[in-house]
Parts: structure tokens; sequence; C-alpha cells
């Protein structure tokens, strides 16, 4: 881990030299509990009925070779079995039939759940402090291709690098 000056550094450096991509949420590479809404279909609403299984879905935008930065703002109702923030492959599923953390649960997907632990490959690591309960937040991610780190960020504070060696992996 590095020290908190390095980590307050990384902190700032996101948008600080970069220009908005107009990506979007892929309307047709989604869970068919996940509705899209909002100018440029930018905001998601996961089982906005009932929860029956664990839902996902994948931007337009695919992540080769560069640097990229966004940030999810969530609705004050962060809980249930598994809230997964994070990037995966063209191969990582995006809807199964039970309660599962569904990003990471494989070679797939690196993904960051909201009660603090980092999943890939099925294995969970800890990595920061659960989110609160019933309490909006803003979850950033910095995807470095060149580097092939995946860094989390938490209401603008850098929580570091979460993932390393995301540029070796055939799957990515």
């Amino acid at each position: 881990m590095e020290n908190k000056e390095e980590v307050r550094r990384e902190g700032e450096m996101p948008l600080k030299h970069g220009c908005q991509d107009l990506w979007t949420w892929n309307r047709r590479d989604r869970s068919p509990e996940v509705w899209l809404s909002g100018p440029g279909n930018r905001v998601v609403h996961f089982h906005p009925n009932w929860s029956k299984g664990t839902a996902g879905i994948r931007g337009t935008r695919i992540l080769n070779n560069g640097r990229y930065y966004w940030e999810l703002k969530l609705s004050q109702r962060v809980f249930g079995t598994s809230m997964m923030f994070g990037i995966g492959t063209k191969h990582a599923r995006l809807h199964v039939n039970s309660f599962i953390n569904l990003l990471g649960e494989d070679k797939n997907g690196w993904g960051l759940s909201h009660k603090g632990l980092l999943w890939h490959n099925g294995v969970a690591l800890h990595y920061t402090k659960k989110f609160k309960e019933n309490q909006g937040t803003t979850v950033g991610l910095l995807f470095d291709g060149i580097a092939g780190t995946l860094t989390y960020y938490k209401d603008g504070l850098c929580l570091g690098v979460a993932f390393r060696g995301l540029n070796e992996t055939p799957y990515a």
C-alpha cells in the first residue's frame, strides 16, 4: 500500500488533465432487471420493482490502452447483498437468479463491493470500510490500461490501487 502522501497526490490526478468522453450505458448489454432513464441513458435503476437476483450493465465504451476515470453517484439506498463497482470483460455475466457478488465472481471481472471487499476470480479481500447504509455516496474509478491498474475513490478521496496486472491478462 502506498503511503498517505502518495495516495493524496494520486487522488488529485484523475480529472486534472482529462476530457469528457461521451459514453453511455449499453441498452442492449444489460440484465433484464436494469432500467435506464435520464439524458443519454445515464441513470440506471437496478431492480426497480422487486429484486429477483443480481443484475449488471456494461457501458458503451471499451477500455483499452488508455486512462479512464468515471464516477457513479449512488442514491441514498445503499444496502443489500451486493452492490458492485468495477470492470469486466465481455465475458462477465450480467444477470443471475441468485444473490451473489457478480462482478469478480470469476476471472472476467474486478469489483469493489459496498461491503468494502475487493472481488476477483471468486476471491474477496478487505479493501476499505463498509459503505454506510441508506446514505448516498459517490464512487470514482480510475482504470489505467497502460499501467494495468484499477483505483477507487469514495466521495473524492483516493482509496489506493485495488488491482494490478490488468494489462497482462488475456481477458481484458
